[in-house]
């Protein structure tokens, strides 16, 4: 994700919004895989979005096309700024 995703600068200015955590499954063992069940992960990359008090907002899988669409559409309608208030979908 960092090689695309990430690199890409649309992306990077529009995550500037966020705070950024990342979680490496590259490798499954018992916590990955704990991880990965915990958060309903099926498949990577999987991108999960939350609201400030925690609940998710949103949830993309696949590579840059879907981020980068996500993310750089116009704020106020979907974009950054409906995530943080959005209901979980």
């Amino acid at each position: 994700m960092d090689a695309s995703s990430f690199n890409d600068p649309a992306v990077a200015e529009a995550a500037g919004d966020f705070a950024m955590l990342r979680a490496d499954v590259t490798l499954l063992d018992t916590e990955t895989e704990e991880v990965m069940r915990g958060y309903n992960v099926l498949g990577v990359p999987t991108y999960l979005f939350f609201t400030a008090n925690g609940e998710e907002a949103e949830r993309l899988v696949g590579f840059v096309f879907a981020v980068t669409s996500r993310l750089t559409q116009p704020k106020g309608r979907t974009g950054a700024d409906s995530l943080r208030a959005s209901p979980r979908r």
